[in-house]
């Protein structure tokens, strides 16, 4: 099984992560999108516990890049990871200031199921 761990950029509470990586079954890969934070946390623990990892980097195009282009970029990324995954846990941010709803959104329309994690 594919489990996607995705945060947003202000989430810090790992414990969190670590708890939910603890009760992963074996044969579990956690799968990230590159991101520094929670998404780095996850993979460093997944790794430390045995399991599989798989992290998405994003492609970084010019910094001329239109603005329509960079959404389309960023879609095709989420795209890419969602399509690597069975269920994905988003620890989402009370604001949602990122790309989280988009994440959930293509997920859903994908039927990949998403567990939304908020913050304490």
């Amino acid at each position: 099984m594919n489990v996607g761990i995705v945060g947003s950029k202000s989430r810090k509470d790992h414990e969190i992560v670590e708890t939910l990586i603890s009760g992963l079954p074996e044969g579990t890969v956690v799968v990230s999108r590159g991101g520094q934070k929670l998404d780095k946390v996850a993979i460093q623990l997944a790794k430390e516990k045995g399991f599989g990892t798989m992290e998405m980097y994003p492609y970084v195009p010019p910094s001329d890049t239109p603005e329509w282009t960079l959404k389309r970029l960023n879609d095709s990324h989420i795209k890419r990871f969602v399509e690597n995954t069975d269920v994905i846990y988003a620890f989402v941010d009370e604001n949602r200031e990122d790309d989280m709803d988009d994440l959930i959104r293509i997920a859903e329309r994908m039927r990949i199921p998403v567990e939304i994690v908020e913050p304490k």
